[in-house]
């Protein structure tokens, strides 16, 4: 897959000459002095919000109407793919001809650049015989930290198949072609429901490695990690753990657990838990290897390291006991009814 350019192209740029209110030197002295103060009370994040708020910005006039009809594609498969319709999203964003990129949800041409240097890392990768390797992650569950750990070691870019918000990720068909291809790692938290599973099943047999962790702890890390964008609400923050837990992660897990025990899968799923990534990332990265070195013979170079370089990314402190003072007795024991035989045996849970 090409992107048809080879140099990127800018896609917005800031209304200086043409805002309103920069019609004087006296309005822009006067931004200019405002954002500097907002810097120094709120931080430059705040400034910079403010500036753009007050500039506006504005698609590029020398964008032909091919690319603008490249990057519409684009926003809209976004869009779509947070309004629950994958059909949608998966046409939208094969229009687009974008790959898959290691960061979500910015503007096209920002994807675009940050593709085209990942492209030539995953291209390198290939050419060293490495192959794609699958992960599904429950948010919060040491994911990125595994998944970042074996991309410095194999040297390998890690990329994202998928759109959405948690749980609802949905595969993006025409970019999970170009990861299949090889040298690269997936740190996704798509579930397989119909069309995901659908999607992959399409493609034939392979391994996907399912990051698991107790629902419970996962969905109170989520819920402080979600904290940081602002108030969540008048909710408590016992509800909004329940609220993730009942709604989110347990059924999230669930899934998974059924798909894995389906005979007529072409996938084979491993589960890898929480507690084996925080307490023994070598031997976990051991595992990987070995379950993949027979298909792919470049893995058996990894299958007895013994030095594992830990990449820590989004982690915490990684305490599966904590979210237990932070609800009560009764939504304790709501919690621990609502986790299925399943989920406790697997990861022989207490109540």
């Amino acid at each position: 897959m090409s992107f048809g350019r080879k140099i990127p192209q800018t896609m917005l740029r800031v209304m200086m000459r043409k805002s309103a209110e920069l019609n004087s030197v006296e309005a822009r002295q006067e931004f200019a002095a405002k954002a500097k103060e907002l810097r120094n009370r709120e931080g430059s994040r705040k400034a910079v919000g403010y500036l753009l708020d007050k500039l506006g910005v504005e698609i590029t006039l020398d964008r032909d109407e091919d690319y603008c009809a490249e990057a519409l594609n684009f926003h809209l498969g976004l869009l779509e793919a947070y309004a629950g319709r994958p059909e949608a999203m998966a046409e939208h964003i094969r229009l687009s001809h974008t790959m898959p990129c290691p960061e979500d949800e910015h503007l096209f041409s920002d994807h675009v650049t940050i593709c085209m240097i990942t492209r030539e890392h995953q291209l390198d990768a290939i050419a060293r015989k490495i192959p794609a390797m699958l992960f599904a992650c429950m948010p919060r569950s040491a994911s990125a930290t595994l998944t970042y750990s074996l991309a410095k070691l194999l040297d390998i870019p890690v990329l994202h198949t998928s759109i959405g918000m948690f749980p609802d990720y949905f595969i993006a068909p025409s970019w999970l072609d170009v990861f299949l291809e090889g040298g690269a790692i997936t740190q996704d938290h798509f579930k397989l429901g119909d069309f995901n599973y659908g999607v992959l099943a399409a493609r034939g047999p392979r391994d996907v490695f399912v990051t698991i962790r107790d629902p419970r702890a996962a969905a109170r890390s989520q819920v402080h990690w979600l904290s940081r964008w602002g108030n969540p609400g008048s909710a408590s923050l016992e509800a909004h753990i329940e609220r993730q837990c009942l709604g989110n992660y347990i059924p999230w897990l669930q899934n998974w657990i059924d798909r894995s025990r389906d005979p007529a899968s072409p996938l084979r799923i491993h589960m890898i838990k929480f507690q084996d990534i925080v307490h023994d990332l070598g031997g976990t990265v051991r595992r990987i290897a070995r379950i993949m070195q027979d298909e792919f013979p470049a893995m058996a170079a990894y299958a007895d390291c013994v030095d594992v370089e830990e990449v820590k990314i989004h982690f915490a402190q990684g305490d599966d006991d904590a979210w237990r003072s932070e609800v009560g007795e009764a939504t304790r024991q709501k919690l621990w009814e609502a986790c299925t035989a399943d989920i406790r045996e697997l990861l022989q849970l207490a109540s």
